[in-house]
């Protein structure tokens, strides 16, 4: 792929997928990834997004009762990787 930008011409080999660097990689990442943000919101589980990282912070008093709710967000998680053929770093 060859573009050319204010008198500057570069040019990259893209094998698969967005260019790190593409200005509509942000774009389109938002897209994709909002209906797991609405989807985790709606269920009352706080979410943040920076970049492309999603992430849902808890706490609270019981571990075991922290760690069954995270489990459930996960889950979510999971089934929205499986209908959107993605796959997650957890």
């Amino acid at each position: 792929m060859r573009v050319t930008f204010a008198g500057k011409t570069v040019e990259e080999y893209v094998t698969k997928g967005c260019l790190q660097r593409g200005v509509l990689l942000p774009l389109l990442w938002g897209l994709v990834v909002d209906e797991l943000i609405r989807g985790l919101n709606e269920s009352c589980y706080y979410t943040l997004e920076y970049e492309y990282t999603v992430a849902i912070p808890m706490n609270g008093r019981f571990p075991n009762n922290v760690s069954e709710i995270l489990q459930e967000a996960l889950g979510m998680v999971l089934q929205w990787c499986e209908r959107t053929w993605l796959s997650i770093n957890p």
